[in-house]
């Protein structure tokens, strides 16, 4: 046993070529036996690979004192060795506040970050973590129970963006043996013993479960399967790329276009990389689509009406427009208040809005109803001037064209195919209280134009 993690970590690292000759190796060490054992193996090798080894340490100031023992600790270490040290500092908590994440989550992006930070300012050529194949099982399954797709059940990356994992292929159980036998010192956290935490509810009590009723004896499984689907993954890279090349326009940093027709014809994990890649965009931080919310999208986009629009994380909606999926960030759509009297001959244009809106009064003759997109006809003789052009409000009644009796126009915004401003901004023009045209949509029963008409009032709407 005290040799054979010294070989087995040897020949895993030259199977994958995770370690070449001659290069610099910055080693993330918590104080932990596995950052530690890893430390010990690298030195052992040192001399074959001709390695420089260096050690970063994160303190994520969530454990009061022990963690600045812990990172007092490590720093001796390197001190008695000749190893150079970089720690770095964090506020976890306040991090995952302001972004929203878990307290784990937010502890591993600022450590990556740091460690990060640090491989290339100090010019090593990679960061070697110490996750073990007991942590790789730990995150499959629990992937697995929140119905992860092929990116999910890659798990633990072997290799990733500078960062190497030499152990993951080793028992936890041969790692705690390997440093018994070497005399290696190391600190354990307590909080890795709270079952409260979800990943340790994992491995204190659902892997021993496992290993008793199912009989698991081994977790070279998970590594397989893990590894299986790593080798996938670029291919699934490749195509996210092709459409996002060949389907995606990026109109402004707040606002981004999707073709339906090539989006709707790829299967659905390269549609949540490209719906996720839009979110990272627009949002400016990365973000997660859940089954769940992914499906609801998807049944959105079924309904096919242009009216509504779809909330997704990181506050960005979609809606639809002429064969695109369009996505802003929801303060986009904040309302506009408008409140303007409108008289015959007038105009009123609103750069906010991006509309201008034209009323002029002429006879009925000559008169082509439906000709012109953005133009109506109203019965003047039953107007009385100014007119009230203002927001829809909520209790809202209009009866509509063609219709027999009122609706709210909360429904009718709805049920309406296409708007011609998001619905939040949607405009009406009122005369003594009453609604006569839903503005870019349709004008009331009431007021169109009949057989005894003399004058009409010509309205007219477009985009600036």
């Amino acid at each position: 046993m005290k040799n054979s993690l010294k070989y087995a970590f040897l020949e895993f690292v030259n199977r994958h070529q995770l370690i070449l000759p001659g290069q610099k190796v910055l080693t993330a060490v918590s104080g932990g036996v596995d950052s530690l054992v890893l430390l010990h193996l690298l030195q052992v090798w040192q001399p074959y690979f001709n390695l420089a080894i260096g050690v970063g340490h994160f303190n994520h100031r969530l454990r009061g004192k022990a963690a600045d023992t812990d990172e007092r600790f490590v720093r001796s270490i390197c001190e008695r060795a000749g190893i150079p040290f970089f720690g770095g500092r964090g506020d976890v908590k306040s991090y995952a506040r302001q972004h929203k994440f878990s307290i784990e989550e937010a502890a591993r992006k600022l450590r990556e970050a740091f460690l990060e930070n640090c491989r290339r300012e100090q010019g090593y050529d990679a960061v070697a973590t110490g996750h073990n194949l007991n942590d790789q099982a730990e995150t499959l399954l629990m992937r697995l129970l929140a119905g992860a797709g092929p990116e999910g059940l890659a798990g633990i990356r072997l290799r990733r963006e500078g960062f190497i994992r030499p152990l993951l292929f080793a028992e936890r159980a041969q790692i705690e043996a390997y440093a018994a036998a070497h005399h290696i010192e190391f600190r354990e956290d307590r909080s890795n013993r709270d079952v409260r935490i979800r990943r340790n509810k994992v491995r204190h009590k659902l892997i021993p479960y496992l290993q008793r009723e199912f009989h698991l004896t081994d977790l070279k499984p998970f590594l397989n399967l893990a590894l299986t689907m790593q080798e996938w993954l670029p291919q699934l890279y490749r195509e996210v790329e092709r459409l996002w090349k060949g389907a995606v326009e990026v109109e402004s940093e707040n606002k981004i276009r999707l073709g339906i027709t090539a989006y709707t014809g790829y299967f659905s994990q390269i549609q949540i990389r490209i719906l996720e890649r839009i979110l990272a965009q627009l949002a400016g931080a990365e973000r997660r689509l859940t089954f769940n919310q992914f499906a609801d999208f998807s049944g959105w986009i079924r309904e096919g009406k242009e009216s509504s629009r779809f909330m997704l994380p990181g506050d960005i909606a979609a809606a639809r427009a002429e064969g695109q999926l369009v996505f802003e960030p929801a303060a986009n759509f904040k309302k506009i208040e408008v409140q303007q009297d409108i008289f015959p001959d007038d105009s009123y244009e609103n750069r906010e809005l991006g509309i201008l809106l034209l009323a002029s009064l002429g006879e009925k003759k000559g008169v082509r109803l439906g000709k012109h997109p953005g133009v109506e006809y109203l019965d003047a003789d039953r107007l009385k001037f100014p007119l009230r052009l203002r927001n829809w409000r909520p209790g809202d009644r209009f009866q509509p064209l063609g219709m027999a009796h009122p609706k709210k126009l909360s429904d009718f915004l709805t049920d309406e195919a296409a708007l011609f401003l998001p619905r939040e901004r949607m405009l009406v023009l009122e005369h003594h209280g009453e609604i006569v045209w839903v503005v870019g949509s349709r004008i009331s029963e009431k007021y169109k134009i009949t057989e005894s008409t003399g004058k009409v009032l010509k309205l007219e709407v477009k985009k600036l």
